[in-house]
């Protein structure tokens, strides 16, 4: 699947899992780094191909695991910028599992490489779909970012 897919989904399923501010506005920074982990995998190793792909240590649970281990590391190292909780760690992990998740649904992933060459997943997901997923994503995350907050501050507005 394209970039947009793997960083609008994880992002779109942790919104309703962050704590919203007290003035009710959605943790920006902490969707944004759960988008830029869900894009992880492309970002660390980059392919074009499904060859590149089943190469690729990136897509694999060692890296995963890794990557669950840096984050929680730094949560528990106390480090509280950019809104970055367990709960926010926790769903970067998820977000860098997810895109492996697709990416076994649309033409598989070597997930115990070097290990094993098996491949796991299958071609669920043609490659034509992909665009118009990346549009959905697009409408979804504009539902979900702009129009749904605005929605529902007309309706909690109090009726002369």
């Amino acid at each position: 699947m394209n970039v947009i897919t793997h960083a609008l989904l994880p992002a779109l399923v942790s919104r309703p899992l962050l704590p919203p501010r007290p003035d009710a506005s959605p943790r920006w920074r902490a969707l944004a780094l759960i988008g830029a982990a869900g894009v992880m995998p492309d970002l660390l190793n980059p392919h074009l191909s499904l060859a590149a792909r089943f190469a690729s240590w990136s897509h694999t649970g060692w890296c995963w695991l890794a990557f669950t281990a840096a984050a929680l590391a730094i949560v528990s190292l106390g480090f509280r910028s950019c809104q970055f909780g367990l709960r926010t760690g926790l769903l970067m992990s998820f977000a860098y599992l997810l895109h492996i998740a697709c990416d076994a649904i649309s033409g598989g992933v070597m997930w115990l490489k070097p290990w094993s060459d098996t491949v796991t997943g299958a071609r669920w997901v043609p490659f034509v779909w992909w665009l118009p997923l990346d549009a959905v994503m697009l409408l979804a995350a504009y539902f979900v970012f702009r129009w749904w907050p605005k929605w529902g501050s007309v309706r909690r507005r109090p009726q002369s």
